[in-house]
């Protein structure tokens, strides 16, 4: 009887192990996603605050450029309408 009980709770220790293993991986690969997407915004960010730089140290009439499509969302305010 002990014996059962004995590897009833190692099965439970097991599963709950593969289990937790399994939601650990997940959330590292959920975390490498969110940090590459940051990367990447950081990079675009970088590269229009260079060109918004250059636009303003040069004789112009019109409107500064646009962003890059990686980072446009960051950008939107509300509704223009």
């Amino acid at each position: 009887m002990t014996s059962l009980t004995t590897d009833a709770l190692i099965a439970a220790l097991a599963v709950l192990g593969v289990a937790a293993f399994g939601w650990l991986t997940a959330a590292q690969l959920a975390s490498r996603k969110r940090f590459a997407r940051l990367v990447r915004e950081n990079r675009a960010l970088w590269y229009y605050t260079r060109v918004l730089i250059d636009w303003g140290y040069r004789p112009h009439t019109g409107a500064p450029p646009e962003p890059p499509e990686s980072i446009r969302h960051l950008y939107e305010f509300g509704d223009s309408e």
